[in-house]
């Protein structure tokens, strides 16, 4: 797998809008903060373009991405927002001058669907993190930018949170694949669906109903997707929906039960996701987890 040059002080990054369209408080918010960091950042040339919910139609979208990543001087990219779009536009791009010149893109949500294409596809690290739409207001050392920072600076990447009560105890080691539970599921059947064996698959997900998730789980469970992990990992499932009639459980008691048959350790609650605490993980990346009784542990290799 290939893992990107690590920043330095007065690089170029790129920030682009592949999916959702974003205001311009919020990009001046990022701009002022990655600057802080000794970065220099150019917008796309679209970024501010609006079509209906997307930041501009698909091909302004689609060039924005792909002129960022072909630039040589550009040394990462940093996705404006999620929503919905990026797989309007994934095979429309073309990452050859990427493959010979790797740079690490960032993002979550919809952009779980370049996450996948670059695992896949690419065989390429990413980090799966906040992005300018969610950057706090007023706190510029948040513990969310302040992980996407080290790992963007080449740190050292270790959690240590408390364990949930649902935790399945046990370690694994392995390459760390996912994102979005909703985005993943789109893609099954397509060119980009994930290859799960072997692999620690982290998911997360926000305002889906209750039985949508549990369809969603039994889809991966009936294609095997939980068949042959070395362990789970499960951030935030936020803002969870139910129906009229009562679906009976929570996400997390759905997602056990999806997967109560197999022996891999698992993590519940992890922060990352939709939520202010969403800490960089990278995916692509060899990682060590250890689900304890009282602690648990994610080490990156």
């Amino acid at each position: 797998m290939i893992t990107p040059p690590f920043l330095k002080t007065n690089d170029i990054i790129g920030i682009v809008a592949p999916a959702g369209r974003i205001t311009e408080k919020k990009i001046t918010r990022a701009v002022e903060i990655l600057g802080g960091w000794g970065l220099k950042v150019e917008l796309g040339r679209n970024i501010f373009k609006r079509k209906n919910t997307f930041a501009g139609n698909d091909k302004q979208r689609k060039d924005d991405f792909q002129d960022v990543i072909d630039r040589e001087d550009i040394k990462a990219v940093i996705c404006a927002r999620g929503g919905y779009g990026t797989l309007r536009i994934i095979n429309k791009i073309d990452f050859k001058k990427f493959r010979q010149n790797p740079k690490w893109i960032v993002g979550f949500s919809d952009i779980t669907v370049i996450h996948s294409y670059l695992q896949h596809k690419v065989k390429c690290e990413s980090i799966h993190s906040v992005m300018p739409g969610n950057f706090p207001e007023n706190d510029i050392e948040s513990k969310s930018l302040n992980s996407l920072k080290n790992v963007l600076f080449g740190g050292k990447t270790e959690y240590s949170i408390n364990s949930h009560s649902l935790n399945r105890a046990g370690e694994a080691e392995g390459t760390l694949i996912g994102g979005n539970l909703s985005v993943l599921y789109s893609l099954q059947g397509t060119n980009l669906e994930i290859d799960t064996n072997d692999k620690i698959l982290f998911i997360e997900d926000v305002n889906e109903y209750l039985y949508h998730v549990d369809r969603m789980i039994s889809n991966f469970k009936l294609s095997g997707k939980l068949d042959n992990l070395k362990g789970l990992i499960i951030g935030h499932m936020n803002r969870m929906k139910d129906s009229p009639v009562a679906f009976g459980e929570s996400a997390y008691e759905i997602l056990q039960r999806a997967v109560e048959e197999y022996n891999y350790p698992v993590i519940y609650n992890f922060p990352a996701g939709h939520i202010k605490q969403n800490m960089a993980i990278i995916l692509g990346r060899k990682i060590k987890m250890n689900a304890g009784s009282k602690t648990s542990e994610i080490i990156f290799r």
